[in-house]
């Protein structure tokens, strides 16, 4: 199998069933997110600065370039020329040109004919010549230009949705803002030093498009049909800065129909969920409080198995899950509890239950549970509390919250749970805390600070009269999204670069690879055609680590164990290499563009493996327009519409929810269950859009997850979801954001099965290692496919030439504005920068950090503390800072901002540039998504027919001598 990007004389192996790239399906929607408030046009200042900047670093270039030639000949000439006019002229303009600086009057004065003979050296005359006017005219503009720059800076802080999403933010952070618009553009002393944060969080509001409050506005579209129809009217900027009438905000978006942004405030569902587990710390009111069987209850060998949770804090301060399998003897008594609960969706209370287990015929009425009998046996009764009393401190037993994780009204339900249990002050108190929160809404920025407080302080005092603290979460949270769709005025992205790039991202898709690992464990595990019904228990296992299989780099590089325990990697490996080696080869070095043919990225596609085409893939394209008609890609993640999920609910307009339902259900034919887990994350608050439910609550009436198992289904080669009761293979569609970390090993299974992740394809792009400035950087060029730029082009500097770069300007040069302008200027110069950048933390330098201490050698756990290490890197890394070097202000912030990224600094090109436009700019978002069915030959079991069902997974007898009473505790 062989790949080249210029001809195509060896053809690749088709796929097995002849299909090729004409599958990719796009999606019909697009989601857009746009910045809530637009850049202002750039000043004539600024715009005058710019300019005198980019010839600045124009004629530096040049003058480098011409350095290491001239130095040379100046030293050759020293060898045959005098020595007084060697010692007086050539030696210290040899060092002047080293040095790349301007020589001084008296060595100019003595160069005689010398410019005349060395054309070169009449080259880089001229040039200092130029840069030394150019330097005096930069100094001149850098004090206006700091000042308007101060001005637009005063003016954003002033807008009404940067007040409201920074109050939601911070309330001293929102002082430091008004401040800021009340000083505009003269700051005080205490202005100018909260600058940098100010800023800072002024370009999140401007720069960048993940959803958060005010931030943000986020909206739908529908993919252009074709022909395009003629624009209706002229469209209009949605709140921030005005636009000029019949300028699109954002190149390709028509806002105009869209409607006037609206706010959704919920109660965070993790801080809801803390209320009623407080509330359930007092035995008195757990007692009144219905009770369910734990997640994963079943009947084997005699004994009852379920998982013990453990809630904890994850590394951003989310809500995790941690569980331990637990074997607890099966007697009669607790016989009896089972099938009690297992009949009761929403549960019973302990007394209750221990009514039902005092009876003679231990059966519920048809209303439930007897209340509890005055005449019974006191012993009787004693025992059965006793039993009951034990169920639930095993966590057994749990409480079941008054309403489900998605139910809008959860505070109002868990309030009026309050009163139910006898807690009216508290009860009432979270019913004023919930109408607070739906207000917040509504509320401008200027009052949002009081009536944040008083949110705070309400759950507080509830937590605190329930005897728990208040865990560290904001007090709210906010969505703003437009209510109708947005028209596209043309496509974002052309179909044939979109298919290309969905063929690329699943070549390189590293869960896939994962995906072939749990397939070669399982069959090791269990055998070809085998079935677990514990999910738990084989995810344990595995996340003991894969540490001795094989695994395969981007580049196709193999590592671990020997490939041929799982061969099939050899030729996903083979061909990642020789894709690779294709698109690397296609530069020619001199530029700053990698391009991926259209003909090798066909090849690519028609060689993919038959195992990564068993199952259907979407992927999630996320790009900003340009208004040359380029998209720039910002991520690559899995598709299936997770990324629209939260606000589908959310929109006025229906046909959002409608197209992704549509979409799902012509992708996934078969039988489609969707879990919905939230745990505290509001973010995971999304509808049921097909499918029926899985999840442990069974009010829900769908797919008990203690019941789903794994099959290895022989028509696919797949590690497949199964529902016994039917022998049907199931799709499991996730929607949400939750981590496998963040979750039971158990339902690992269930947040993977239509598993797509994540895809860089940086690393096709050629690199290369200059010298600058203290050191050296890699330089990777961007990566371009068509008409998407697929990676943009960055540098990764080695730790001397960042300490340079860190310090800001050369030792010895002022503070002043124009100083720092032009030390900006040589850093670009140097390093081939372009104006405007953002600053990025990468991964740390190899043997940069101390190994971290461990519990022991277990090689196994290697890959497990790796995948939690780099979770906790991503949550923990500071987000991308936009940085434009020809801007005083940015200039002057830009110390602090460096000294926020305490790994290697990763500088990489803005693409499109949001600041210097002439007129008013909106930085938008767009997310495209790709849908590639399985292969018909590969199938997903589709022409085998459904599994055999294999009833009877539970013990049907309860052994007549119980065992004596132990618990065995699994971690998962």
């Amino acid at each position: 199998m062989t790949i080249t990007s210029q001809r195509r004389d060896t053809p690749l192996r088709p796929a097995p069933s002849g299909q090729v790239a004409g599958e990719v399906e796009i999606a019909p929607y697009v989601l857009v997110r746009l910045a809530a408030v637009g850049q202002p046009a750039a000043g004539a200042a600024g715009r005058r600065l710019r300019h005198l900047q980019d010839r600045l670093v124009d004629r530096l270039t040049e003058c480098r370039a011409l350095a290491p030639g001239l130095t040379d000949e100046l030293y050759r000439i020293g060898g045959q020329s005098p020595a007084a006019y060697r010692r007086s002229v050539l030696l210290p303009l040899r060092r002047d040109v080293h040095n790349g600086r301007s020589p001084e009057a008296d060595v100019l004065a003595r160069l005689d004919d010398l410019p005349d003979r060395l054309p070169a050296l009449d080259r880089w005359l001229a040039g200092r010549a130029e840069i030394d006017r150019l330097t005096d005219a930069v100094h001149a503009g850098s004090e206006p230009a700091l000042a308007v720059d101060r001005a637009a800076l005063a003016a954003l802080c002033g807008t009404e949705p940067i007040g409201r999403a920074v109050a939601l933010t911070s309330p001293d952070l929102l002082a430091a803002m008004r401040r800021t618009a009340e000083h505009g553009g003269a700051p005080d002393a205490r202005g100018r030093k909260s600058e940098p944060t100010v800023l800072r969080y002024a370009l999140r509001a401007t720069t960048r498009t993940s959803p958060l409050s005010w931030f943000t506005i986020v909206g739908w579209g529908r993919w252009p049909a074709d022909p395009l129809a003629p624009p209706t009217g002229d469209p209009t900027p949605v709140g921030g800065v005005a636009l000029p009438a019949g300028a699109e905000p954002v190149p390709g978006l028509d806002l105009s129909a869209a409607g006037t942004p609206v706010a959704v405030t919920r109660p965070p569902a993790g801080l809801t969920a803390s209320l009623f587990l407080a509330g359930n710390t007092r035995p008195e009111r757990a007692w009144r409080t219905p009770h369910r069987l734990a997640p994963g209850t079943r009947l084997h060998d005699g004994h009852v198995v379920f998982y013990r949770e453990h809630p904890a804090t994850g590394v951003d301060g989310t809500p995790v899950i941690r569980e331990e399998r637990v074997r607890i003897p099966l007697r009669p008594g607790l016989a009896a509890v089972v099938r009690v609960l297992r009949a009761a969706p929403g549960g019973y209370p302990p007394e209750q239950l221990v009514a039902a287990l005092t009876r003679r015929s231990g059966q519920p009425t048809r209303d439930g549970p007897p209340a509890p009998d005055p005449g019974r046996a006191p012993a009787a009764d004693q025992l059965a509390r006793r039993l009951i009393g034990q169920l639930c401190a095993e966590r057994l037993l749990i409480p079941v919250p008054p309403t489900t994780e998605h139910d809008p009204g959860a505070l109002a339900a868990v309030a009026g749970w309050l009163g139910d249990t006898g807690t009216p002050a508290v009860a009432d108190r979270v019913r004023q805390l919930d109408r607070d929160i739906r207000s917040l809404a509504d509320v401008a920025a200027a009052p949002r600070g009081p009536l944040l407080r008083r949110i705070s302080a309400g759950w507080q005092e509830a937590l605190r009269d329930l005897d728990a603290a208040a865990p560290p979460q904001a007090p709210a949270t906010e969505d703003v999204v437009l209510p109708g769709p947005v028209r596209l005025t043309r496509r974002p992205a052309d179909r044939a670069d979109l298919t290309a790039l969905t063929g690329l991202a699943l070549l390189f898709d590293t869960d896939q690879v994962l995906r072939r690992l749990l397939r070669h464990r399982y069959v090791e595990r269990y055998g070809p055609g085998a079935r677990c019904v514990d999910l738990g228990e084989f995810f344990a296992e595995v996340s003991a680590g894969l540490g001795e299989l094989p695994a395969v780099a981007a580049d196709g590089s193999l590592t671990g164990g020997p490939v041929g325990l799982v061969p099939e990697l050899a030729g996903l490996a083979r061909l990642r290499q020789e894709v690779t080696r294709a698109v690397r080869a296609g530069d020619d070095g001199a530029g700053a563009e990698t391009v991926i043919p259209a003909a090798l990225a066909a090849d690519a596609f028609a060689a993919l493996p038959g195992w990564l085409r068993a199952r259907p893939v979407s992927y999630a394209f996320f790009g900003q327009p340009d208004p040359d008609g380029t998209l720039h890609l910002n991520h690559i993640y899995g598709g299936w519409g997770r990324f629209t999920s939260r606000f589908l609910d959310l929109f006025a307009d229906p046909g959002m929810r409608t197209a992704v339902a549509t979409q799902l259900r012509r992708m996934l034919p078969g039988r489609v269950a969707q879990f919905r887990p939230v745990h505290g994350f509001n973010a995971n608050l999304h509808p049921l859009l097909i499918g029926a439910e899985i999840s442990d609550d069974p009010r829900l009436g769908g797919l008990d997850l203690a019941a789903i198992e794994l099959v290895h289904d022989l028509a696919s080669d797949q590690v497949r979801l199964l529902d016994p009761a039917t022998g049907e293979l199931l799709d499991v569609l996730y929607l949400g954001f939750l981590a496998p970390p963040a979750l039971p090993a158990r339902v690992a299974a269930l947040l993977g099965d239509l598993g797509t992740g994540e895809v860089d394809l940086g690393h096709l792009a050629a690199t290369a290692t200059v010298s600058g400035p203290g050191g050296e950087a890699t330089i990777r060029n961007r990566l371009r496919c068509g008409r998407v730029v697929v990676a943009r082009r960055s540098w990764r500097f080695d730790a001397g030439a960042e300490e340079l770069l860190r310090a800001g300007h050369p030792p010895g040069t002022g503070s002043a504005p124009g100083d720092q302008v032009v030390a900006a200027a040589e850093l670009r110069a140097a390093w081939g920068l372009p104006d405007q950048v953002f600053l990025n933390q990468g991964v740390p330098r190899p043997g940069g950090q101390p190994p971290q201490p461990t519990s022991g050698p277990r090689p196994g756990r290697e890959p497990v503390n790796r995948t939690v290490a780099g979770l906790r890197q991503a949550m923990t890394r500071p987000k991308p800072q936009f940085a434009d070097l020809a801007s005083p202000l940015h200039l002057r912030c830009l110390p602090r901002w460096l000294g926020r990224i305490t790994g290697p600094l990763v500088v990489e090109e803005a693409l499109p540039g949001p600041a210097g436009h002439d007129r008013p700019h909106r930085v938008a978002e767009l997310v495209i998504e790709t849908y590639l069915p399985a292969l018909s030959g590969a199938g997903a079991g589709a022409g085998a027919g459904p599994v055999d069902p294999r009833p009877g997974r539970d013990d049907p007898a309860v052994p007549p001598t119980a065992p004596t009473n132990r618990v065995e505790s699994h971690h998962g």
